[in-house]
């Protein structure tokens, strides 16, 4: 064309095809075969990785990628193949010709599958095309991607189409002897135009209907073929037309429509987009994104509108020009020239297939246009900075995300190196799951930026890609910004940093800490609320707002589960600050007197585990300390995130007598906390400390100290421990706040006080029901001196010799001349009459005391003879040991106890006479039987026998008679067979000789008896009184020979 033509609209070109010859895959010096005689084609079809050729002697080819001949056949015996179209169905193809008769014949064919005899591809179907007496060439072949339909335009503006093709050849598919079917006779689309059609393309409506659009020279034609509308006559949509061979379809299913002065494209809702671009067009294709565009062969001139001509020009260097047809590839989705180029030839064909551009040439070469590498691509755009181009080129290219975000990378660093630091911040965020978060944080630290790093931190959190750092940064630019609106929308339950379905795209713990260091406690507390954190809100209304009542009341809310672990860690601070509320909850979780949470809160509640049983705590507690400081822990509560309860009711403030009336006890089969694990909140709260113990003792046990006692409770050895836990404890309690009320000069009240807490402690000690444990009531008696209490343990102890020797330490301790030393020993001598009756072990320290001191002998002269008389007349203590006593001492003169000493000298003097005369009858019998055993052992000398009675029967002695030297007579009859001892001494002998043997395994055990011994002397002298000094010898003696 002359370059007198319209100039083309100023897209941007690039280069981002490579064309090449293609060759002969047997000879490289020649075009391949099928495209050396290029006159003779027809028509050229691809799909399907399947490129076949028409030519006008009536046969058809398959090619391979290498455009070697794979299949071909004569398709129209005699007559001539015009149009050929590949089917959306694998292996099918579709051709139009001309037989011999020069009938139009549309026939199907499988090329997958060869006819037996001929070798060619099955022909599944065909049809004969009737035109009526003048037939006209046809111009267009159409079908659908399924072979539903097949259209056929003509050059006089008729259109005919077969429906349901497929259904006429799926029978021939399904058997490979059948029969080619006959197609039904093609309906024809009502008269419409008398102008050749030129394109044809099948599109499905909104409703899903299947239509046709028909081009003509002039007009844009709409036909519906399916649904109530079908068989009605076409209507114009556009009144432009496109010549022959310049209708493409796109893959999206869009017609793209050819005009010399732009390209205009229509979708299911008629005419859409329309891309400028001038000068005259003999052919359009698709492939992919890309419209080819062919210009018709021009000569060419350094003056042509076409810079692509004018380069082609400009490269000659004044050699002689033939004439040059223009191929260019536009992509209507990015709007630029993606190649163009200039050929000394006619483009005849444009082939796309296997990813290729293939264009047929007149003169019989094949060039390839083969599509650079996207990384080419996009790097020439990167170097024009041409970044949206490359974005929506990479869209285009259904690109990865990921290879998307580096372009996003580099657009966005491009543009922050030119201060647009919110467009950069925009493609920034277009990377985010695939670029570090940390190299755009670094870009955006300063603070004039920070408002656009919140942006890009804000999207990293709706996307949940925000870590604990990115949460404290964001959180942290609102409180630099003072940007309380934001933070609001971005931590309430609709804003950004939640999902549609309320979930979090930020670390809640990292917000609700960064929210407290900032001051906005408020924005804290919501969290920390609305998502149950109630360790989180614990910790801010008592740390840093000090709302203690707030505090206590939220704790209610979590329930016994709840409650628990929050009091054991902010007890001691909600005593120091609102101890009333504190101790009442406390006696309620203690209780089980809170109200049940409800049972979805009872699904996320973990049991708690009772503690192990103890004593009394209040042992190793001081009290009168400094108020107990507030933890700043941040260790979390050792409990799972728990529900709220439901609204409390209001707390009542009552007594002992009225909580024990109005409060219901909890069954037994709920466990509940063990109270002593609270103790130690309680050491500078000795008053509430008391209120506690006795409401739980009320409450859980039913156990007070004015009420009688229910023993008839069955109780764990769990229970007991924690009863007695509570009453040692309480013990203590009442005898230190006794103590602290009589402190210094205390007042009318505080004497009534303390006179009280004395009472409650004999009322415990006295009780026999109150489960407290007795040594540890006397350990803190003791301690506390608590004289009353002691002795009265003391007395229930049965430690009586304790109280006296108490007593007697307090008159030692004291002035002799004091009222505390005349009250100590009339109280010694008082308890000796109490306590000594059957104990008289009591006697002798009472008598050392009454004699160690002047002024107590003086005032005692009387409880000393008293004294003395009982010990005399019970036989106390020998005198011996009361002289001894009376002796050791200064104090004691001999009138004191002259009467005492006279009277026993006469009962001694007695006891000696009458002992002598015992000692005389003694030897005498002695001298007898020393007597009797000389006789004995005078074997010579006669012993006359005058018993006349048996010692056995007691009758008449008769004959024979047997006599023992023992004088001892006996019947024979009476004695058994062959006794040789006298039956009445034998038995008085083996009592002795058992007692002898028993004797004689003494000295095994001797020793060790007298290392055992406390008196080793008196084990001594008893083995010497039973003979096993000398068994020998007694043994021998005390066998009496017979006569």
């Amino acid at each position: 064309m002359s370059g007198s033509a319209p100039p083309a609209p100023a897209w941007r070109h690039f280069a981002f095809f490579d064309a090449t010859p293609v060759k002969d895959a047997q000879d490289l010096a020649q075009t391949p075969e099928a495209f050396r005689d290029a006159g003779r084609i027809a028509a050229v079809a691809s799909g399907q990785s399947t490129v076949v050729l028409a030519d006008h002697q009536g046969s058809l080819h398959c090619l391979s990628p290498d455009f070697e001949e794979l299949q071909a056949w004569v398709a129209y015996d005699g007559g001539r193949a015009l149009l050929v179209k590949v089917s959306g169905v694998k292996g099918i193809i579709v051709s139009l010709g001309e037989d011999a008769s020069q009938t139009l014949v549309l026939k199907v064919w499988d090329i997958r599958h060869l006819e037996k005899t001929s070798g060619n591809p099955r022909l599944l179907g065909q049809a004969r095309v009737q035109q009526g007496q003048r037939p006209h060439p046809a111009t267009v072949l159409s079908l659908t991607s399924s072979l539903s339909h097949i259209a056929a335009g003509f050059a006089d503006g008729s259109v005919l189409f077969w429906r349901n093709v497929d259904q006429a050849l799926s029978s021939h598919a399904a058997s490979d002897n059948a029969a080619t079917v006959t197609l039904a006779k093609p309906k024809a689309v009502p008269s419409f135009s008398s102008e050749p059609i030129t394109g044809l393309e099948f599109w499905t409506s909104a409703a899903q209907q299947q239509a046709l659009w028909i081009v003509t020279t002039s007009k844009v034609w709409s036909y519906t073929l399916t649904g109530k509308a079908s068989g009605n006559a076409p209507t114009i949509t556009d009144e432009l037309g496109a010549p022959l061979r310049c209708v493409a379809s796109m893959p999206n299913g869009d017609m793209v429509l050819a005009r010399s002065e732009a390209l205009y494209v229509y979708g299911s809702e008629g005419r859409g987009a329309c891309f400028a671009y001038e000068g005259p067009k003999t052919l359009i294709a698709s492939h992919g994104s890309y419209i080819v565009i062919v210009s018709p062969p021009q000569s060419p001139s350094a003056a042509s509108a076409s810079p692509t001509v004018r380069r082609y020009v400009n490269n000659r260097n004044g050699k002689v020009l033939a004439d040059v047809s223009r191929i260019t590839l536009f992509d209507p989705e990015n709007k630029l020239v993606a190649f163009s180029d200039t050929i000394e030839s006619t483009i005849t064909q444009v082939v796309s297939e296997w990813g290729d551009i293939f264009l047929v040439l007149l003169d019989g070469r094949l060039i390839r246009l083969e599509e650079r590498s996207m990384d080419h691509k996009l790097n020439a755009l990167y170097s024009k900075n041409l970044y949206l181009l490359a974005l929506g080129m990479a869209k285009s290219k259904n690109a990865s995300i990921a290879e998307s975000s580096i372009i996003h990378k580099r657009y966005g660093d491009y543009l922050y190196s030119k201060g647009d630091f919110d467009g950069a911040m925009h493609q920034f965020i277009q990377t985010i799951g695939h670029l570090q978060p940390s190299y755009v944080i670094r870009k955006f630290l300063d603070a004039q930026r920070i408002y656009t790093l919140s942006l890009y931190l804000q999207e990293l959190h709706a996307q949940q890609l925000a870590g604990s750092d990115v949460t404290t940064l964001l959180i942290n630019c609102y409180t630099k910004l003072k940007d309380v609106e934001r933070l609001d929308a971005f931590l309430k339950a609709d804003g950004p940093g939640h999902s549609n379905t309320g979930e979090l795209h930020f670390d809640l713990e990292t917000a609700i800490r960064v929210c407290r260091q900032a001051g906005y406690h408020e924005h804290a507390l919501y969290l920390a609320k609305r998502y149950q954190e109630h360790e989180e809100y614990l910790r801010i209304q008592i740390e840093d707002r000090h709302d203690w009542t707030d505090a206590v009341h939220y704790i209610r809310s979590l329930g016994v589960a709840g409650a628990e672990p929050a009091l054991r860690q902010y007890g001691p601070a909600l005593l120091a600050n609102a101890p009333t509320e504190t101790t009442r909850i406390l006696i309620d979780l203690c209780c089980g007197t809170f109200e049940q949470p409800s049972e979805e809160a009872q699904q996320v509640m973990s049991p708690v585990a009772a503690n192990e049983a103890g004593p009394s705590y209040m042992s190793y507690l001081s009290l009168g300390g400094k108020p107990a400081s507030v933890a700043k822990s941040t260790d979390a509560l050792d409990s799972p995130r728990l529900a709220p309860e439901r609204a409390r009711k209001p707390e009542r403030t009552a007594t002992n007598r009225t909580v024990r009336e109005s409060s219901p006890v909890l069954p037994k089969s709920i466990d509940l906390p063990s109270p002593r694990q609270f103790f130690a909140f309680f050491i500078d709260h000795p008053e509430e400390f008391v209120t506690f113990l006795e409401a739980i003792a009320a409450q859980r046990w039913q156990q007070t100290l004015d009420d009688a006692t229910d023993t008839s409770r069955e109780t764990t050895m769990l229970e007991r421990a924690e009863q007695q836990a509570i009453w040692n404890t309480l013990l203590e309690l009442y005898l230190t706040l006794k103590g602290l009320k009589s402190e210094g000069t205390p007042s009318k009240a505080a004497r009534s006080q303390a006179r009280e807490y004395e009472d409650r402690a004999m009322k415990v000690l006295r009780s026999v029901d109150i489960p407290y444990t007795i040594n540890q009531a006397l350990i803190v008696c003791t301690v506390r001196q608590f004289v009353p209490g002691l002795m009265l343990l003391y007395e229930k102890l049965g430690m009586f010799e304790d109280i006296l020797r108490f007593h007697i330490d307090r008159a030692r301790s004291a002035p002799s001349s004091s009222s505390l030393a005349t009250d100590s020993a009339r109280h010694v001598v008082q308890a000796l009459d109490k306590y000594g009756e059957g104990r008289p072990e009591l006697y002798p320290i009472v008598l050392r005391f009454l004699v160690s001191d002047a002024q107590i002998l003086t005032r005692h002269q009387q409880d000393l003879a008293r004294l003395l008389t009982y010990i005399e007349e019970n036989k106390i203590m020998a005198p011996i040991s009361v002289i001894d006593c009376l002796s050791q001492t200064e104090h004691a003169s001999i009138g004191a106890v002259k009467e005492y000493l006279r009277k026993h000298m006469l009962e001694e003097r007695a006891e000696i006479e009458a002992d002598k005369a015992l000692i005389a009858s003694y030897r005498t019998e002695t001298a007898k039987k020393l007597k009797d055993l000389e006789e004995l052992s005078d074997l010579n000398a006669p012993r006359i026998f005058q018993v006349t009675r048996c010692s056995a029967c007691g009758s008449q002695l008769e004959l024979p008679s047997v006599h023992y030297m023992c004088r001892h007579s006996y019947h024979q009859r009476c004695l058994p067979d062959n006794e040789t001892s006298c039956p009445n001494c034998a038995r008085q002998h083996g009592l002795l000789q058992d007692i002898q043997r028993s004797n004689e395994r003494y000295p095994e055990l001797f020793l060790s008896e007298i290392e055992e011994s406390e008196d080793g002397f008196a084990t001594i002298s008893q083995a010497f009184s039973k003979g096993i000094m000398d068994l020998p010898k007694i043994s021998k003696e005390m066998t009496p020979p017979m006569q």
